[in-house]
């Protein structure tokens, strides 16, 4: 009965599990897992990718080299892949590339109407911030006056966000809403970030963060293949050839958020924290 059970369980829960296993830094479990769920549905982007960060992890140079190789295979363009396989040609010759051991909130990459947007930073400096970061790096959102300015987990400054969206977010947190992101790409000197909302202050119910495009033909689908097979929307955008869906792990785009923010008195349990 327990392999009739265990042949049944459904790919989400095994994708979940990894997930949770790679936000553990249970990295060897993690290979298994991830090897596993390519064993019973067949190879994926998304599992080749985590398995090819496992085995970074793991130090198994090679084997990340070959899982992010697959998933090139897949699809030549895969951002994650690209950026990560350059990173282990450059640990392999022997330029130590510095890696992130922060763990990386996933679900940052998943699309939330409201509480999601893939935005591009305004770039401080002439150096390349790219040869540092890649796709997937958690990142921090700090205020500084009314600019809000964003730096890895390792304190590599990207930028900031557009003054508009900035300040929106900036009346969102000091009302109590928290957020997290992470890079989503990083070319040409050029990088964008992905910012959820973690938690929502009660007294801004029914506001989202982040204002939508509604009209079909303002709507950019930057999710990946694997969520837009989950959302019909999505899909029916994309089949109608606008413009089409990068392969990033990002969501809707976000208009100029200069929509004034209201904040109500805080309660007394109102909690402010610092947002990751």
């Amino acid at each position: 009965m327990a392999e009739f059970a265990e042949r049944i369980k459904p790919r989400a829960q095994y994708v979940d599990e990894a997930i949770e296993l790679a936000l553990a830094n249970r990295w060897a479990e993690a290979v298994q897992v991830n090897r596993g769920i390519m064993d019973r549905f067949g190879p994926d982007e998304d599992t080749l990718n985590r398995l090819g960060k496992a085995y970074t992890e793991l130090g198994q140079l090679n084997d990340a080299t070959e899982a992010y190789k697959g998933t090139l295979k897949m699809n030549p363009v895969n951002p994650i892949a690209v950026k990560n396989l350059s990173k282990l040609q450059a640990m392999r010759g022997g330029q130590p590339v510095p890696t992130s051991k922060a763990k990386v909130d996933v679900d940052a990459f998943i699309e939330e109407t409201g509480k999601t947007s893939l935005t591009a930073l305004h770039v401080h400096g002439e150096a390349d911030p790219c040869s540092k970061v890649a796709g997937g790096d958690p990142v921090k959102l700090i205020v500084a006056g009314d600019t809000m300015n964003v730096e890895t987990a390792r304190g590599i400054h990207l930028g900031h966000l557009d003054h508009a969206l900035g300040r929106r977010l900036i009346k969102f947190l000091e009302g109590g809403n928290r957020y997290s992101g992470a890079v989503a790409t990083c070319e040409g000197g050029a990088v964008k970030i992905i910012v959820r909302e973690t938690y929502q202050d009660p007294k801004f119910f029914g506001r989202p963060s982040f204002t939508i495009k509604r009209g079909r033909d303002e709507f950019r689908p930057y999710a990946k293949e694997s969520l837009l097979t989950r959302n019909a929307d999505a899909e029916e955008t994309e089949e109608d050839g606008e413009e089409p869906a990068e392969e990033l792990d990002g969501m809707h785009t976000v208009e100029s958020a200069e929509d004034e923010v209201e904040v109500p008195e805080a309660d007394e349990d109102t909690r402010k924290e610092d947002i990751y």
